[in-house]
């Protein structure tokens, strides 16, 4: 995978927007932070805080907040053949936003390949390679568990359960 770009945790206001009626000559990723709209074709689609979006070249990108501000993790990327063959194969969708209930992880690893990106070290090529494969697969897990789960709703205190259960797991020595 080659990397054109990338960005963590950026933060907008209100007026920010997207437009890019051609879309770009790379492949985007998104991970959107806070709701926001997105146009695709003609159907005007927003998305809850914790979705992701992947891009495929010259495909019309429109997206701005639907709140007081936006945030998001950003990726412009070229995957070689086999890449593309993994995304297909790990049924991502594309060119469409895609709501999901935890990006925690997901954000960290994107925190992680911008580190990478930007730094000197000898096998950072490598190393974001590991770690957009890794991305996808983990992006996969929450879409197969989004799916499982499809019947149970989720309460608005999900996410930070999920975070306690993890924390307690991590840090079992904790007085909680």
């Amino acid at each position: 995978m080659k990397m054109f770009e990338i960005g963590y945790n950026h933060r907008h206001d209100r007026s920010f927007c997207i437009d890019r009626p051609d879309g770009t000559d790379n492949w985007l990723l998104l991970i959107v932070k806070t709701p926001a709209h997105f146009k695709i074709g003609r159907k005007d689609i927003r998305t809850s805080a914790h979705s992701f979006i992947i891009y495929r070249p010259n495909t019309p990108q429109y997206y701005f907040p639907a709140s007081s501000e936006y945030f998001d993790d950003w990726m412009h990327f070229f995957p070689d053949e086999n890449e593309q063959k993994m995304i297909n194969d790990l049924n991502i969708p594309l060119d469409r936003p895609v709501d999901i209930a935890d990006i925690t992880d997901m954000s960290a690893m994107m925190r992680s390949m911008c580190f990478e990106h930007y730094s000197s070290n000898p096998f950072r090529e490598k190393a974001i390679d590991l770690y957009f494969r890794l991305l996808m697969y983990k992006i996969s897990e929450k879409l197969r568990r989004k799916e499982i789960n499809r019947d149970r709703p989720e309460g608005i205190y999900s996410e930070k359960l999920l975070w306690i259960r993890q924390s307690i797991y991590r840090w079992p020595g904790r007085d909680y």
